[in-house]
């Protein structure tokens, strides 16, 4: 799996900027009309790629038989997660604070009718945010010293990222969206998924059924986190170069998935490496325990 998913790696990737560079039209960031047809054949091989990685991933005979107790590596990247979400936090207090001041300089009913909905999104988006913060340095902090999570928290990824994805709807609804805008919404529906499993992998619901879906899941999420974000980051490098290109914002989405794309890699390298025998053929695996423990003459 680790190789295919390399190779898959690759080989999206490099579709990724080469629509970038060739076929996105750099003025209005759509697909230029003589590379319509071409862009839906990359969509679909993109899609079977995802689809079979998530397959493939379910398909294994080990999974690991217990939620992660301790792990340095996995507990570190926790609080880094943590600390992306402070800053990701702080981004969005800045806007609001923005938008405060936008009322201030207008009256106040013409303003909340203009603003107020904006507003109230954008506290629950800081609400969430921070609860999310809480998740992980809880869970960090747990994979270092050892500890339970309490199954309360375990929600909370899926409630922010759905939270981010129904925002980007909000702010697109009725609009013609670009190329950028449709994969980052696929990317949020693919990571929202993954942070369900992942919140009942924590939470011990229905666990062999969710560590059976995580790891392809987990692999399919963190390549479209950087599809997603990569190029970009790689144009805004040419462009500060020298080099005529279209730069979307650096917005902190982007950077936030980048990060959620390198922490599901950690995750899931240290939820596999400690495997149990899983063979989903009960009969055979008793007969091989029974003769490993038959005396030996």
């Amino acid at each position: 799996m680790v190789i295919l998913f390399s190779v898959f790696g690759v080989f999206c990737l490099g579709l990724r900027f080469y629509q970038h560079l060739v076929m996105t039209d750099q003025s209005t960031g759509f697909i230029q009309t003589q590379y319509s047809d071409s862009w839906v054949g990359m969509e679909i091989a993109v899609a079977v790629m995802l689809l079979a990685i998530v397959l493939l991933g379910r398909l294994g005979d080990k999974f690991p038989a217990k939620p992660i107790e301790r792990s340095k590596s996995l507990g570190i990247a926790s609080l880094g997660m943590a600390a992306a979400s402070i800053f990701l936090t702080g981004q969005q207090i800045v806007m609001l604070s923005a938008d405060f001041a936008e009322l201030k300089s207008q009256m106040m009913q013409l303003a909340f009718q203009q603003y107020g909905g904006m507003l109230v999104k954008q506290l629950i988006y800081i609400l969430l945010a921070v609860l999310f913060t809480i998740f992980m340095l809880i869970y960090g902090v747990n994979l270092l010293n050892g500890g339970t999570m309490p199954r309360g928290l375990c929600v909370v990824p899926v409630l922010f990222t759905g939270y981010r994805l129904a925002m980007i709807f909000l702010d697109y609804f009725g609009l013609v969206r670009t190329v950028d805008i449709n994969i980052e919404i696929i990317t949020l529906l693919f990571c929202m998924v993954f942070w369900h499993f992942f919140s009942k992998y924590n939470a011990q619901v229905k666990f062999d059924s969710s560590v059976k879906w995580l790891f392809g899941l987990g692999l399919s999420t963190a390549l479209l986190c950087f599809i997603n974000a990569l190029p970009v980051y790689y144009l805004t490098i040419s462009s500060m170069l020298g080099a005529a290109v279209q730069v979307r914002n650096l917005s902190p989405n982007l950077y936030f998935e980048l990060i959620t794309g390198v922490y599901i890699l950690i995750f899931l390298a240290n939820a596999y490496s400690k495997t149990r025998f899983e063979n989903r053929q009960p009969a055979e695996r008793i007969e091989n325990e029974s003769v490993s423990q038959t005396p030996q003459n």
